[in-house]
């Protein structure tokens, strides 16, 4: 067999007959693996742009949750601002209204002390109270707050009238309690939304992750493609505005009060009526106050006798009243509470509020599924050598609220603007929406209204590469080996 198959190739050597058959095999072979390395290098570039859209898509996701979130605390601080503005209002008039009520039956008392006492009097003329004891025109009247006379009928009329506008204290109490307990339900809502807000950041990312990229079969073949992800987000980024003139007015600002505490409540407002500390949150009770609230009048009576047919005078009696708003306080409608309303820090638009995702996935030999468990021979050059090789991109994204230079345009603002109180934006619009942003910006200043200070792309990316494990190791050994450095990176950033 073997003379045969030498005679076989020597016929074969000198006749012409398929010489082009090894040109043609050569040239079928080099266009294969030319289009080989085509699909090679098309779906790496496949799994970047999914690697990218998924960084992206989480990011932005993860600030919609964000956004969602300032948008209901944004709405909470407007109910919270109204109802704190009603409830003080009604708190004012219950307190007012229970002081006069302390006046009249008081007064009623003295007057009933001198009607006994005159009782068996035979003069019964003489006024039953005086203010001051000389003038009779005086009589049954009580000076108010040092310095206002009034009829005590027309403290009585005017109790009837609040009675029948439901602003007597009896009728006010319950609303009251009812606003102070919505406050504090609102408060705790707040709170909720605060403290879940990172944990559903987080689920939210892993989600839209897992949904947007995922082991082929040919990951599956080569192993699995080892996708991680990981979310970076800064720190507590809220505070509770705090009891003082300025914050207060910001509050009340929320509800479209913009003329401060006393032109929107009423008289009396930070004299009896005041805040209490300068910490965090919003608080008003009543305070006693040395001309405020505050009821006086003398009373006498003198009795007389009938002695020898004449009516003769036999003794006296006389006294004062004072009757001052904190006799009849009663905490549940002399204070009000603490309203908790919470505001971005301006850290918000710095590192502390932005969302930055980093995804990362092995980089397979895209012809695995071929062979299965591996390349053999030429197509082993497509298996990048060096363990655990991977590829890994970044994306950054923060909510952003409606701006209030330019409202109606839908441009939404990624920095901190300091504006007057009828356009105040922070956590008073509910217009908020998800923006993303260059790793150039995303942990930079930027509380300075529209400006930027600061680089940050190659932290970022630092510290994203350190929360996926990614090694950093650049190319295989002897192709461009060292440490992978990101701090030239930034100028690649600025998109």
């Amino acid at each position: 067999m073997l003379r045969l198959a030498n005679q076989e190739a020597i016929r074969l050597a000198r006749e012409e007959n398929g010489v082009v058959l090894p040109v043609t095999v050569i040239a079928f072979l080099i266009l294969f693996l030319l289009g080989v390395a085509a699909y090679a290098v098309g779906e790496t570039a496949r799994q970047r742009v999914e690697l990218q859209n998924a960084a992206d898509a989480a990011a932005y996701s993860g600030a919609l949750v964000q956004a969602d979130t300032l948008s209901r605390i944004a709405a909470i601080n407007r109910a919270m601002a109204w109802t704190y503005v009603k409830l003080v209002r009604m708190e004012m008039d219950a307190i007012v209204d229970k002081w006069l009520k302390l006046v009249v039956d008081q007064w009623d008392r003295d007057e009933n002390k001198i009607k006994m006492y005159n009782a068996t009097s035979c003069n019964q003329s003489r006024p039953l109270a005086l203010w001051n004891g000389i003038s009779p025109a005086q009589d049954k009247m009580v000076l108010l707050n040092y310095h206002q006379m009034v009829m005590v009928q027309s403290i009585k009329t005017a109790r009837s009238t609040a009675a029948g506008q439901q602003k007597s204290y009896s009728a006010l109490k319950p609303k009251i309690q009812e606003a102070r307990r919505a406050i504090q339900d609102m408060n705790r809502a707040e709170k909720d939304l605060i403290a879940n807000l990172k944990g559903r950041v987080e689920r939210t990312v892993r989600d839209v992750v897992k949904a947007n990229i995922q082991a082929s079969e040919n990951d599956n073949e080569a192993g699995g493609a080892d996708i991680r992800h990981v979310c970076l987000q800064g720190g507590n980024y809220f505070r509770i505005l705090k009891n003082n003139q300025q914050e207060e007015t910001e509050f009340l600002a929320h509800a479209d009060y913009f003329d401060g505490p006393r032109q929107t409540f009423d008289k009396g407002t930070d004299v009896w009526f005041v805040r209490t500390g300068g910490g965090e949150g919003l608080a008003r009770q009543y305070r006693q106050s040395f001309a405020s609230l505050i009821a006086t009048w003398f009373w006498y009576s003198s009795h007389w006798i009938i002695v020898e047919g004449v009516c003769v005078f036999d003794s006296m009696i006389s006294g004062s009243s004072t009757v001052r708003g904190q006799d009849g306080y009663d905490s549940s409608f002399y204070e009000t509470g603490t309203a908790e309303p919470r505001v971005l820090k301006e850290s918000f638009f710095g590192k502390d509020g932005a969302i930055v995702v980093g995804v990362s996935r092995r980089l397979n030999n895209p012809l695995t599924f071929l062979f299965g468990g591996g390349a053999p021979g030429i197509f082993k050059a497509f298996t990048v050598p060096g363990g655990r090789r991977t590829m890994w991109t970044a994306a950054a994204a923060r909510a952003g609220y409606m701006s209030p230079r330019e409202p109606g345009k839908g441009r939404y603002e990624a920095t901190y603007e300091k504006v007057d109180l009828r356009k105040l934006w922070n956590l008073k619009t509910s217009d908020w929406d998800a923006t993303l942003l260059p790793l150039h910006r995303a942990w930079a200043d930027g509380r300075t209204g529209r400006n930027w200070s600061g680089e940050t792309a190659a932290q970022i990316l630092n510290q994203v590469r350190g929360g996926l494990g990614v090694s950093s190791t650049p190319a295989p050994p002897g192709m461009a080996g060292g440490d992978l450095g990101v701090g030239g990176l930034e100028g690649w950033t600025l998109h």
